[in-house]
């Protein structure tokens, strides 16, 4: 039993790493690849306008996560922060940005599967309360209509 619990917990951290800035550059590099250079321009600075959201957010507001981590100076305490959920902001918008490049309803499905995983592997790993994750989906979807508006 002990050995299947740990398997889960590896899968979804792998699942997790899905949402971090290392994916998403990998990810930008693919579209260019593509030929798909707009959006690759449009996800990253997307992202880079939500980083910095959630680094001023979280500069001025600070939340315990479930598993708390020690800080001990400016920038160890912002990434100890828990509120809101960057792995599920980062994660909707880009499915968003992605679903509207691609236009296609069962990749847009394929997208938002993978938003949910994520985010659900961010409650499961104890980084997030649920509520951190759904402000995030929530800002992830905005920012992406915004986006989607404004091209």
């Amino acid at each position: 039993m002990l050995t299947i619990k740990k398997y889960i917990k590896e899968a979804f951290t792998a699942i997790t790493a899905l949402g971090s800035a290392y994916f998403y550059g990998i990810l930008a590099i693919f579209l260019l690849l593509l030929g798909k250079n707009k959006t690759a321009f449009h996800l990253v600075i997307g992202l880079i306008i939500c980083y910095s959201f959630v680094l001023i957010l979280r500069i001025f507001y600070f939340k315990e996560r479930p598993n708390k981590e020690e800080h001990f100076n400016f920038f160890t305490r912002i990434n100890a922060s828990s509120f809101p959920s960057l792995h599920s902001l980062s994660s909707a918008y880009t499915a968003t940005v992605l679903s509207n490049s691609f236009n296609n309803a069962k990749l847009t499905v394929f997208f938002y599967a993978i938003v949910l995983s994520i985010s659900f592997s961010r409650v499961y790993l104890k980084k997030h309360y649920i509520f951190d994750v759904l402000v995030g989906l929530i800002i992830g979807i905005i920012a992406g209509a915004i986006y989607i508006y404004l091209t």
